[in-house]
């Protein structure tokens, strides 16, 4: 699997969903690793931004875990699991994010309430709080993955079946990221509605940061 020793090694599992909201959203963290995270720099190169891990599955050698003084080295942070890489990487240790859905699977909420806390917990907090990248990602999403769907109704109604081309594209690119994850189901068909559902999950996230609004997880105020 690998040509030489890690320090560390995630990825994100297979997910066992529970509701809708969860079905919807929980397959675009696989979407993001194999379409917007340089994969070979993450795993390659010790850059720090391009960093992404799984707290759902993390292996670390003994005496690396030790050095970097454990998970009390990430106490205050929120993504812990993120953070850990990254300290990881400024000690110049090998850490690999891995595709480990053939033998890793799990379940990550109870019911809808939690799935968007667990959600909102992360995606503002996964692009630094920067206001001005969630604004960008909110228009590229509804451009790229959202508007494709009016133009395939424009195409429909004027048979104009050509219009079809963009919305087959990005299905198509949900179609690769659920093959790899294992996720293949009617959800696969639905990425303007998952993306949709980020961009407002995201433009709420940052209307409560900016209104200095309290988010929680698992009974903590964070």
């Amino acid at each position: 699997m690998f040509t030489q020793p890690i320090d560390a090694l995630t990825g994100f599992p297979r997910f066992k969903a529970s509701n809708v909201l969860e079905c919807l959203l929980t397959p675009l963290l696989h979407f993001f690793v194999y379409f917007h995270l340089p994969i070979a720099l993450a795993n390659h190169q010790r850059m720090v931004a391009a960093t992404a891990a799984s707290g759902a599955f993390i292996a670390i050698r003994k005496e690396v875990y030790e050095e970097i003084g454990g998970h009390a080295s990430v106490k205050d942070a929120v993504v812990e699991d993120v953070a850990l890489f990254r300290i990881l990487k400024h000690h110049d240790k090998k850490a690999m994010l891995y595709n480990i859905t053939d033998f890793v699977f799990c379940a990550m909420y109870a019911n809808r309430q939690e799935t968007w806390q667990g959600f909102q917990k992360n995606c503002f907090r996964g692009i630094n709080h920067s206001y001005l990248t969630g604004i960008f990602l909110v228009v590229f999403y509804f451009l790229y993955f959202v508007s494709p769907v009016g133009l395939a109704i424009y195409g429909l109604v004027m048979t104009e079946y050509v219009f079809f081309v963009p919305l087959v594209c990005i299905i198509l690119m949900r179609l690769i990221s659920d093959l790899l994850a294992e996720k293949l189901n009617i959800y696969t068909l639905l990425m303007p509605v998952s993306a949709i559902v980020y961009c407002v999950l995201l433009i709420t996230t940052m209307i409560r940061t900016a209104r200095q609004k309290n988010t929680y997880w698992k009974g903590r105020i964070l």
